[in-house]
């Protein structure tokens, strides 16, 4: 991750693939520059992580980890101390895939 960030990203999701795929599709299109994304996956066993996987290797999110959390604010507190933006945005994935 770059030390020039302004804005990062964070997303927390479980189980939502669709939901996620919609979500990142539009915010991935958007991204600048200066800006990165990062997911946490509370260890999802829908395909999220191969998911996630593939766009980290491709270059289109900076940073996603697939681990057991306690809950959606514990997920978004892992990526608040992950992030390197002077502003951090939550993004929620709950977009209703078209």
């Amino acid at each position: 991750m770059a030390d020039n960030i302004t804005l990062s990203y964070i997303i927390a999701t479980r189980n939502k693939l669709p939901y996620l795929k919609t979500g990142l599709k539009k915010l991935i299109a958007a991204k600048k520059p200066d800006e990165e994304i990062l997911v946490a996956d509370g260890a999802s066993t829908d395909g999220t992580k191969e998911y996630l996987e593939e766009l980290k290797k491709e270059g289109k999110i900076d940073f996603y980890l697939s681990e057991p959390d306690y809950a959606e604010s514990h997920a978004l507190n892992k990526l608040f101390l992950l992030a390197n933006g002077t502003l951090i945005k939550i993004i929620n994935d709950d977009i209703k895939p078209c």
